[in-house]
């Protein structure tokens, strides 16, 4: 996923067949944490700043998420460098 974040983002649409974002976005603006949904709170700044990606498939994912998820892949992977 990280990786599809990152080629869509520099490069556009996506046509590799494992890709899950194939049409060029951007991390989008939005609000994490409030008590309403995105729709009904538009116009109010509930919740925390926060980026998001959506998938073809539309499934939101929260960019610091895709990124905390990445350092923890990468430590385990440099661990077993380690080892």
């Amino acid at each position: 996923m990280a990786r599809d974040v990152h080629d869509t983002h520099k490069h556009g649409a996506l046509g590799r067949k494992t890709a899950t974002i194939t049409q060029g976005q951007k991390p989008k603006q939005s609000r994490r944490g409030g008590a309403f949904s995105e729709a009904f709170s538009s116009g109010f700044q509930i919740g925390d700043p926060a980026l998001v990606v959506v998938e073809d498939d539309q499934t939101l994912h929260y960019v610091d998420d895709l990124i905390e998820r990445a350092v923890k892949y990468w430590r385990a992977e440099i661990a077993k460098l380690s080892a």
